[in-house]
């Protein structure tokens, strides 16, 4: 059984820019390690080519979300090509990691497709990742460890994720360490690789982010405000809740009681939780590079918990796709991917213009609601593992409505409860079934108000 190449388009090299440009044009603008044109939307602009030949590469239909565009790779299941004894190289696209180093973390994502010439093959077919750099001669070498080559995904007909994340070893000095993407194809199958929406952000600290969101179960129109009655009453807890809420590990972080004096317009309302992800979303797919849990004012500033600075995260600067989560309310993440670094970079979530991630169909639905000239993240989500697909329900198995009766006892829907509590949907401090000022009724309200047996269908990760 031998592997063989994947043969890339000589004619296309003329779309290449040099590693110099690349390094000067990544830190001119701030780009640190993340890649030019990683969704292939110009072609192989920004990517260079090693050892190529052939016709291999050409473009094709991207995934649902990722642009239009993606890489369509050829790979040879018989004898290997000339360039495979040089230096025993595969053919390949290559981009340089302008800031990457040895101790470097890195992530990594990329979507990856398998089409076998023959169906029913593409267990032979997938995609190579190989971190390491050119040598004086223009050939690869490897660096060691986890980083130095990775079949990447693929097997699948299916578009599939594939992500790394290790640490950078083996680098000379004075050498940039490049990315490189290929494919392979075993037992004398031939196919294609496809590829696309490759992202790669950097390990490190101190970037930061100033989001701002409304709470559409807190929120007042009127005022353009939201409420902070959990925190006049004294109810907001100085450890963080989502931790535990959303049963993802332990988050951490605590506030002063100081924190929560402050009143007006930078008066917290609530705890929150920020992400970081790396690279386009899918239903079922997303990697997750940092969270924090943080505070919102009644102005909509998401702030860290010293309460008024913008949130900091443990990553180094990248392009990320930012979400928002809730304990009771729908998570929201924006379409494109920004830069973030050191200095914080701000993003309105309350904005009309925000293009917003939204599922392919039959689940496909608003991001964010309506509210006049502005939009708020969906109130009612208080079960938040209950049915799947995840969403707000007001009837059926694991709906949302239910634990409003619970909280209260389960017995007299007239009861009340004080506290904080997730079936508090809009957010008073009192958990309520029937009358006025209900949470019961947001629910039914935000999945359109007539049908109870309709689905609002979370478009967050």
């Amino acid at each position: 059984m031998r592997q063989a190449t994947c043969i890339i388009q000589k004619r296309l090299t003329t779309m290449k820019w040099t590693t110099a440009l690349l390094s000067w044009l990544a830190a001119a603008v701030g780009l640190h390690a993340q890649l030019v044109n990683p969704g292939f939307e110009n072609g192989l602009q920004g990517w260079q080519t090693l050892c190529s030949e052939g016709t291999g590469i050409s473009f094709d239909t991207a995934p649902y979300g990722g642009g239009t565009m993606s890489a369509r790779i050829r790979c040879l299941g018989g004898e290997p090509s000339d360039c495979w004894t040089q230096d025993q190289v595969r053919p390949m696209i290559h981009q340089p990691l302008t800031s990457a180093q040895n101790g470097s973390v890195v992530h990594i994502s990329a979507w990856v497709k398998a089409e076998p010439d023959v169906p029913g093959d593409e267990q032979w077919v997938g995609a190579v990742l190989v971190l390491g750099w050119l040598n004086g001669s223009g050939g690869l070498q490897y660096a060691s460890g986890a980083c130095a080559y990775v079949d990447f995904g693929g097997g699948s007909t299916e578009w599939t994720l594939g992500s790394l994340t290790c640490t950078l070893s083996g680098f000379p000095t004075g050498v940039t360490p490049m990315l490189f993407l290929g494919g392979h194809a075993y037992n004398n199958t031939n196919g294609h690789v496809l590829i696309d929406n490759v992202h790669i952000a950097l390990g490190g600290s101190g970037t930061q982010l100033s989001a701002k969101a409304w709470l559409d179960g807190a929120f007042v129109p009127a005022q353009n405000l939201m409420r902070d009655d959990l925190r006049a009453a004294g109810l907001i807890p100085l450890n963080e809740p989502n931790s535990a809420i959303f049963q993802d590990g332990p988050g951490g972080e605590t506030i002063q009681p100081a924190v929560l004096a402050v009143t007006g317009n930078n008066a917290i309302v609530d705890w929150v939780r920020v992400e970081l992800h790396l690279g386009p979303y899918l239903p079922g797919n997303s990697l997750l590079i940092a969270k924090r849990n943080a505070l919102i004012q009644r102005d909509g500033d998401i702030v860290d918990v010293d309460g008024v600075s913008p949130v900091t995260f443990n990553t180094g600067p990248g392009h990320y796709h930012v979400a928002v989560r809730h304990r009771n309310h729908l998570p929201v993440m924006q379409t494109n991917a920004i830069l973030l670094n050191a200095t914080a970079t701000t993003l309105d979530f309350r904005a009309p213009g925000l293009s917003c991630f939204s599922r392919p169909a039959p689940y496909a639905d608003l991001p964010r609601r309506t509210v006049g000239t502005t939009r708020t993240l969906w109130s009612g989500n208080v079960d938040q593992f209950g049915a799947l697909p995840r969403g707000i329900y007001y009837t059926g198995l694991g709906n949302d409505r239910d634990p409003i009766l619970q909280a209260i006892g389960g017995v007299s829907p007239t009861a009340t409860l004080t506290g904080y509590h997730r079936a508090d949907v809009n957010m008073d401090g009192v958990v309520k079934y029937t009358g006025v000022n209900n949470d019961r009724d947001l629910i039914l309200q935000n999945i359109g108000g007539v049908s109870p047996t309709a689905v609002r269908y979370s478009q967050g990760p």
